[in-house]
């Protein structure tokens, strides 16, 4: 199931005409889920709003997985490294910057990170903490080896370093590439740390 905002964002009522066609399908999701309706369409349209919406505007291709792993395999690596670091850097701060949204790490992690490259299957699982040293540290699971996890870590790591400014170190294993922030105390670190902790 693909979730949509915290159930603590703010929520308001409105009223759609749906056709039944699409509420049939709509519904038969949402009780595959086993959530409600509502849940399964605010999914969908935050899924849209996050995703799909600037998809749409890039001009993006849907590719099946299988064709996704033969990229890993036989793209060179650095090619790939400097490609979807252009993008990253590129795409990303304008797309916030459409929406009204800061450019900042708590945007990152909370729009970008936890729904918009989530939803896009960039990585199948997206965690962030703060470990033992007391830095914030961000975690990208994925199925598609170590050669995947250098490409996706170096790219983010490059983002922060580049667009953030945010100095950080990179550790990879064969399913996830850990990001570490190497700054305490920013107003927007401190805030993803005590949202760790509720």
């Amino acid at each position: 199931m693909t979730q949509g905002f915290s159930s603590n964002t703010k929520k308001t009522s409105k009223s759609f005409v749906i056709e039944d066609e699409i509420l049939k399908l709509v519904e038969a999701e949402a009780q595959k889920n086993n959530i409600s309706t509502n849940s399964q369409i605010n999914a969908i349209l935050a899924k849209w709003a996050l995703f799909y919406r600037a998809a749409e505007k890039e001009e993006c291709a849907t590719i099946a997985s299988s064709t996704r792993e033969f990229i890993i395999r036989e793209i060179d690596e650095h090619k790939w490294i400097q490609e979807y670091k252009s993008v990253l850097v590129n795409t990303i701060p304008a797309i916030l910057l459409e929406s009204n949204m800061r450019i900042n790490i708590l945007t990152m992690v909370k729009m970008v990170f936890e729904k918009s490259l989530l939803y896009s299957r960039a990585y199948q699982g997206f965690t962030y903490f703060q470990d033992d040293e007391g830095y914030l540290t961000l975690a990208f699971r994925h199925n598609s080896g170590i050669k995947y996890s250098r490409i996706i870590g170096t790219a983010y790591s490059a983002f922060f370093t580049e667009v953030l400014r945010l100095p950080n170190d990179l550790e990879v294993s064969e399913r996830t590439a850990k990001i570490k922030i190497l700054v305490r105390n920013t107003r927007e670190i401190s805030d993803l740390i005590e949202m760790t902790d509720s």
